[in-house]
């Protein structure tokens, strides 16, 4: 009778073997049941293990100010060593985190299982693309790994994970192109449908700007008025951090100057 240890909440016996049968709640954050063996002591331990899992899992979701997808992205948001600089790049990061938070919800950071990360990234790649749903884990993997540098979990779940991976493109603008779309940009026109296009001035600046420059759209962009001198654009090199001025083309200039 001394070697009778007690049975653990939500384990069931069926014929020899032992089960753990997760309750709904249980379900709806992620949990599942399991079969446990029939080795009494050995099943016993692991639901033990499993209730204990559960009941972190129901403080946190009882408790949802500490822990949560929104408060660990807020906290990473006000990292001035983790959140991204990078204008183009910042808004990727805040455009993952959206889904982010939308799909886990209140879900505890802490016990984000692989499962749960892999169901995330299969969604992601149902409703939208390869390169939306590669962004979207490359963010989520980013922000379990500052889970783990701020000591919320001991291991990042995302990491290693197969995921699809776009083919990188490189498009090449040649002259008569360039001039084609700059004229549409400028002037505006009819689409094939019959719809008018107006005119983007805008636009055409920024592709000329590009043209000349070789800069990235995201890059362009975030251009500022200082970084012009009439005459051409000092752009910081990304790897050695140093200025480099560009010249700019006439026409360039002159769309430049013609903003108002």
């Amino acid at each position: 009778m001394g070697d009778e240890v007690k049975k653990p909440r939500h384990v069931t016996k069926i014929g020899p073997a032992f089960y753990f049968r997760a309750s709904p709640g249980m379900r709806e954050q992620g949990m599942s049941g399991e079969a446990l063996g029939s080795d009494r002591r050995a099943a016993f331990a692991r639901a033990e293990e499993l209730n204990a899992l559960w009941d972190g899992m129901r403080n946190s979701l009882l408790n949802p100010q500490s822990g949560t997808f929104n408060a660990l992205i807020r906290q990473f948001e006000r990292d001035p060593e983790w959140y991204y600089k990078n204008p183009s790049t910042r808004d990727d990061c805040d455009r993952a985190f959206r889904r982010i938070i939308e799909h886990f919800e209140e879900f505890p950071v802490a016990y984000v299982q692989r499962k749960h990360v892999r169901n995330f990234y299969n969604q992601v790649r149902v409703d939208t693309s390869i390169a939306t749903s590669q962004k979207a884990h490359k963010y989520l993997r980013r922000l379990m790994e500052y889970a783990v540098e701020t000591g919320l979990r001991d291991d990042n779940p995302a990491l290693r994970m197969n995921v699809a991976h776009s083919d990188s493109r490189e498009v090449v603008w040649h002259v008569p192109h360039l001039e084609e779309i700059l004229q549409d940009a400028l002037e505006g026109g009819v689409a094939a449908s019959g719809n008018l296009i107006p005119a983007r001035p805008s636009l055409a600046t920024a592709i000329a700007i590009a043209y000349d420059t070789g800069q990235r759209a995201g890059d362009v962009i975030s251009l500022t008025w200082p970084q012009y001198d009439g005459e051409g654009l000092t752009i910081k090199q990304k790897k050695t951090k140093k200025d480099l001025w560009v010249p700019l083309s006439e026409r360039t200039r002159e769309m430049i100057d013609g903003i108002e």
